[in-house]
């Protein structure tokens, strides 16, 4: 009788132990997970891709599949600055950020509270100038995509690709449709112009922040400082940013040694910029800021305020105070890359400029209707009344 029992109970453990390795493999094979943990996005989407490869009814670009789940993924943070690129749209990125790309030679802008994208400059000579486009057109489509539907970094990556090649563009024009075709080029941009007022003011207008935009800089200040000039009127107006290491560059060229930035974390401290006392402007300085300027321009014009070196004259600043951090990803990925928002900016006095924006210390409402500048008009009384930079 007890060998008996000891036969059921062997058998039994045998049964039970074939049912965990059978069952499991079973319910794999209907794309069905047993398992005592929540299941994990990637075997999520190793289920879905399962059901698609077995029963849809054609043969499905998994290509494709794959960057607009890694894509669908990124949006899902909610973050507007955060993106997926794929292999072809990171080379776009790196290739633009280096000062060289190949486009149709605009600048555009997103409208915090329409979010229609638009053009906020067409640079000389460029192929958008050749086509007609103008400062001030709303992209409808491009491409034959409804911009409505398209993130600011897919229009911004639509309108970039090989030279040579076109774009089929559609925008609004004080409510007219326009086409045109603009055909790509190579395009080195000049983000530093420079020149002496009549009344011996400098004015240095810096129109974006990328690799190369320190060096026009330096060059655009070794001028200035062989010149007899009262002071320097910078202009980020319109600039929406670029890389941190040209502001701060840039800054260092100005300022004795002290604080200039700190960025910081969900938890932490990360970095802190300081300025050193190798190269330090003296004369008085102004900063034009308005709505479009942002982020690295931000940076510049804020620090410069806090320090006391430098009086801001316009309207309010976009407010774009936190740190995206590129992440290039492996040969699994086809060469693609991640961009996340990892930090905050903080300025010297400790203050964040993020979704607050830059107040000017002297407040003036572009003219559109007046032949001169009166904002740059208002920079340079400023100017006559401040003192040389002492701390």
């Amino acid at each position: 009788m007890r060998s008996i029992k000891r036969h059921y109970f062997i058998m039994g453990m045998l049964t039970m132990a074939l049912a965990f390795i059978i069952i499991p493999n079973v319910l794999a094979f209907f794309g069905i997970r047993l398992s005592l943990t929540p299941p994990t996005i990637g075997e999520k989407i190793d289920v879905l891709n399962h059901y698609v490869s077995k029963y849809f009814w054609k043969d499905a670009d998994t290509s494709k599949m794959e960057n607009i789940a890694m894509k669908a993924l990124i949006q899902s943070l909610d973050d507007k600055y955060s993106a997926y690129y794929t292999g072809d749209e990171y080379k776009k990125v790196t290739r633009g950020l280096s000062g060289v790309y190949d486009g149709i030679g605009v600048v555009v802008k997103m409208d915090a509270k329409t979010n229609r994208v638009s053009i906020e400059e067409v640079y000389k000579d460029s192929p958008a100038e050749k086509a007609g486009l103008k400062a001030g057109d709303i992209f409808l489509r491009i491409n034959g995509r409804e911009a409505k539907n398209m993130s600011f970094e897919e229009i911004s990556n639509e309108l970039k690709g090989e030279a040579g090649t076109k774009v089929t563009v559609a925008v609004n024009r004080n409510g007219k449709e326009i086409t045109c075709e603009p055909v790509r080029e190579e395009l080195k941009v000049k983000t530093v112009e420079y020149k002496i007022l009549d009344n011996h003011i400098g004015y240095i207008n810096i129109s974006s922040m990328d690799h190369e935009t320190y060096a026009q800089f330096k060059e655009a200040m070794e001028v200035m400082n062989r010149e007899d000039i009262k002071g320097v009127i910078f202009d980020v107006r319109n600039n929406g940013g670029g890389t941190l290491d040209s502001a701060t560059q840039m800054l260092d060229e100005l300022l004795p040694e002290g604080m200039m930035l700190s960025v910081k974390n969900k938890t932490e401290t990360l970095e802190e910029y300081q300025s050193t006392d190798e190269a330090v402007f003296h004369k008085p300085c102004a900063v034009l800021i308005n709505e479009s300027t942002a982020s690295a321009a931000e940076v510049f014009a804020g620090v410069l305020q806090d320090r006391g070196a430098a009086v801001l004259v316009g309207t309010k600043s976009f407010g774009k105070g936190i740190v995206q951090t590129i992440y290039s990803l492996n040969d699994m990925f086809g060469g693609g890359a991640i961009k996340l928002t990892t930090a905050e900016y903080f300025l010297p006095s400790g203050r964040s400029i993020h979704e607050k924006g830059l107040t000017p210390n002297v407040h003036v409402i572009f003219r559109k209707d007046n032949e001169e500048d009166n904002q740059l008009q208002a920079a340079m009384k400023e100017m006559e009344k401040k003192q040389p930079i002492k701390n």
